[in-house]
């Protein structure tokens, strides 16, 4: 339709489109006990399964390994590294979504240390001045009460947190964005596809979901999640390698230039670690980069939601009435 009455999104700076860049922060330590083991078990299988590539990549983890303990250091907690490059590529910023609490296997394998270091990684995403989300877990996505203990938890250190995304994208549009609007926030960026590319909801801008109880929009942004790295990456969805996934992220970034889409994209901070990430960080830079060679903008989930509920200039001639000479 924007097309067929030539009319041009109002994004800031006169950009073509917009970009969020997003990041659901599900695992801060990848060299606990249960972490070594697990890639040990990757290890095994890959060399089973005579996948050469994934098994040297686990391989050059578990090797340097020591190294980070020695250091101090770990391959998943590279939130600073992360916002520094996403600045110095032109993005205004971007968000991370913490969990305020895990109570279910799938909220991860090391739940306590999660716990421990949440303090530290909230002051540390505060000190780069990235917005911090909250990443309700597995079960919050069912229990309203657990939803708002959970960011009550992320309060207490100090933030706010405008927006969320449901871990495992556990989003019905009809059930739970209401208790989300009932707890003020200002956005979800949770409706998309864990198997493909896409729109879930048939709509490449942020617009506010239907509450089919009041029959009245909710009062809150729902921000598309177009593309995940997990979709991109894992064999049980795509199964691509990061250099075979640009051409569908590039498809999506043309088109997206071409009808002034705004979406959110996601990449786990685990994906950052170049020795053993298999090119999938320099693939989201590469992101970064072609947003801004197609003229458009990469930044926070919260600043597209407010963009996406900007006042508009009503019109000074109502329907019917010509303006006088």
């Amino acid at each position: 339709m924007r097309r067929k009455l030539a009319v041009a999104p109002r994004w800031p700076d006169g950009a073509r489109f917009l970009v969020a860049l997003t990041h659901d922060v599900d695992s801060v330590r990848r060299w606990t006990r249960i972490g070594v083991r697990g890639a040990t078990a990757r290890l095994k299988a890959d060399l089973l399964r005579g996948r050469a590539r994934s098994a040297g990549r686990e391989a050059t983890g578990l090797a340097l390994a020591p190294l980070h303990r020695l250091r101090g250091t770990d391959p998943n907690w590279r939130f600073e590294q992360i916002v520094a490059e996403e600045r110095r590529r032109g993005a205004s910023g971007s968000t991370f979504y913490v969990f305020g609490g895990q109570g279910d296997p799938h909220d991860g394998s090391a739940p306590e240390t999660y716990s421990q270091l949440r303090p530290r990684l909230v002051e540390t995403l505060v000190d780069v001045d990235a917005e911090v989300g909250l990443h309700p877990s597995y079960r919050a996505a069912d229990d309203d009460a657990q939803l708002a203990a959970e960011r009550a938890a992320l309060e207490r250190f100090g933030v706010q947190p405008a927006g969320a995304r449901y871990h495992y994208l556990r989003v019905d549009p009809h059930r739970n964005l209401r208790p989300l609007s009932a707890l003020g926030f200002l956005y979800d960026s949770s409706l998309g596809f864990s198997d493909a590319i896409g729109f879930r909801a048939g709509l490449a801008r942020p617009f506010r979901p239907w509450d089919f109880e009041r029959d009245a929009p909710l009062d809150l942004v729902e921000i598309p999640l177009a593309v995940m790295d997990v979709t991109l990456a894992e064999p049980r969805y795509l199964g691509l390698s990061a250099r075979a996934a640009w051409t569908q992220l590039e498809a999506l970034l043309d088109w997206a230039a071409a009808n002034g889409a705004a979406f959110a994209i996601l990449w786990h901070p685990d994906r950052f670690d170049a020795p053993t990430s298999g090119g999938w960080d320099r693939l989201f830079y590469r992101v970064v980069d072609g947003v801004r060679e197609r003229g458009g903008l990469c930044m926070p989930a919260r600043d597209m939601a407010l963009q996406a509920v900007r006042p508009t200039i009503p019109n000074p001639h109502p329907p019917g009435e010509q303006p006088r000479e």
